[in-house]
């Protein structure tokens, strides 16, 4: 494929439907939890020391593009499409000029632009496809510089995430074990170029003075927990139908899908060990899905498997130069199962169902949203509380509602705004003491089951913060939210 011909049809591939689609839905919880963090980034604020958020790295990069195109909502899923973008033309300047024919390129382009998932995940679910390049560079060279730069890239991930950082330095320590070539030496090119990759980050935490609380916030959390994420059940075909939900196409795919990937894994392991080592991409490919595997079954539900797939994608395509016949049947139930797992449900707005039901249009600071009827009476009902304390209160929303800060422009006046996880006794003590400091005269709490976990509502998660909401606050009766839904006014 001609460079200047592919870039032109990624352009087009990712900004066509985001000009259609731009202004359509808003996910007050994962979405808005992001934007909030932008929203403080840019008043100056140091993302885990002065709020709760993901690791820095996409906060800095956001409110980069919001500081020259303005602050809103767009701007950001803006920003993250661009990065989509360069993710999409690294893939086309280095890995698709190894796939050999130029349809297998624009098919692997336009799958993985489908497997992209929910816009304001895209640096995670998009992240791999660098990962696989600098790998990919590690194993055809082998030489000081690719193991330094792979080192280098590997220690910048640590600004995205700490979970990516530790997939990179894992596919790293695989790539030294099953390449008996590799001298000594190349460990310790690794090794300058991850100290070179982590330095401006361990930077950041000594100058923002942000150390302790990453620590304390981050690593000992997860070491708590046992956890990086709440856990589901895998999904798989001998399993049984939860009550209350639908056997349908959809679910079975997933299962299937869940249940074939560790099986491929394996086999492809096997394949590069005792039959054929030589092709590269396939490999560098491989060696990167194993440790995004733990990503996929961290928290086993269709966000986290797009999370974790596109290196797996990646190896299937590289498989075309192996046997055309396996490519065209792999590549055939692979178009499958995205139709049924990722192209039916929810990612895309034009044409699912669910987002056809967006026909509410609500304005969030001056951009018109279209969005579902109880999105835009939750959102509604936000700006009206902000009006009501008339700058002499502040408000609370719980547990995962921090879009609605973003909304309303307001500052939490608690540090946990993703209050999701069952708290150690310090946590929740912490956030009481947070609720009595401030004058707090508003708080919206979600009470739904999580999961369908009657133990993960609000009220038993926090049972402290309930009982504090139920004894100074009266409930608020609200026509059009749900019962689930508890809004609290200070008596």
């Amino acid at each position: 494929m001609e460079t200047a011909f592919g870039v032109f049809f990624v352009f087009l591939m990712v900004f066509i439907p985001f000009s259609k689609t731009y202004n359509l839905d808003f996910i007050i919880s994962d979405e808005g939890y992001l934007w909030y963090g932008v929203q403080q980034t840019l008043r100056g604020k140091i993302p885990i020391r002065d709020f709760r958020a993901y690791d820095p790295g996409r906060y800095y990069w956001c409110a980069f593009w919001c500081k020259l195109f303005g602050e809103s909502l767009v701007t950001i899923r803006f920003s993250l499409k661009i990065f989509q973008f360069l993710a999409l033309i690294t893939f086309l300047i280095f890995i698709s000029p190894r796939l050999e024919e130029s349809i297998v390129a624009i098919l692997a382009l336009i799958v993985l632009f489908l497997w992209s998932g929910l816009i304001h995940k895209t640096i995670d679910n998009i992240l791999p496809i660098f990962s696989v390049t600098f790998l990919l560079s590690v194993i055809d060279s082998g030489n000081a510089e690719s193991f330094i730069i792979y080192g280098l890239f590997t220690g910048i991930t640590l600004i995205i995430g700490l979970n990516h950082f530790a997939y990179h330095l894992f596919a790293l320590l695989l790539l030294l074990l099953m390449y008996s070539n590799f001298e000594v030496s190349a460990a310790v090119y690794s090794i300058i170029g991850l100290s070179l990759g982590m330095a401006p980050f361990l930077f950041f935490l000594i100058l923002t003075k942000t150390g302790r609380v990453y620590f304390d916030k981050k690593i000992i959390r997860i070491l708590t927990r046992k956890t990086t994420n709440l856990k589901l059940p895998i999904p798989l075909p001998w399993n049984t139908f939860p009550k209350n939900s639908k056997k349908n196409s959809k679910i079975i795919a997933l299962k299937w899908v869940f249940a074939t990937l560790p099986v491929y894994l394996v086999l492809s392991i096997t394949y590069i060990l005792f039959v054929d080592s030589e092709n590269l991409v396939f490999n560098a490919a491989i060696f990167m899905a194993i440790p995004y595997a733990n990503h996929i079954y961290s928290r086993a539900d269709k966000s986290h498997l797009i999370g974790g797939i596109s290196p797996l994608l990646l190896s299937i395509f590289a498989l075309f130069s192996i046997n055309f016949y396996l490519f065209t049947f792999l590549l055939v139930l692979i178009l499958i199962v995205t139709y049924y797992v990722i192209w039916m449900p929810d990612y895309y707005p034009l044409i699912s169902r669910k987002h056809n039901l967006n026909t509410h249009e609500v304005s969030i600071n001056n951009q018109k949203i279209r969005t579902s009827r109880s999105t835009s009476i939750l959102i509604k009902n936000s700006l009206s509380l902000k009006e009501r304390c008339n700058g002499k209160g502040q408000m609370v929303f719980l547990p995962k509602l921090a879009g609605l800060y973003a909304i309303t422009k307001t500052i939490a006046p608690i540090y946990d705004t993703f209050s999701v996880y069952p708290p150690i006794n310090k946590e929740e003590n912490q956030m009481l003491s947070e609720f009595n400091k401030t004058d707090v005269q508003f708080c919206i709490v979600d009470n739904s089951k999580l999961d369908d976990k009657n133990s993960l509502r609000f009220q038993n998660t926090y049972p402290k913060i309930w009982k504090y909401l139920q004894t100074h606050f009266k409930r608020v009766s609200i026509e059009g939210m749900t019962s689930d839904f508890h809004i609290f006014a200070r008596q």
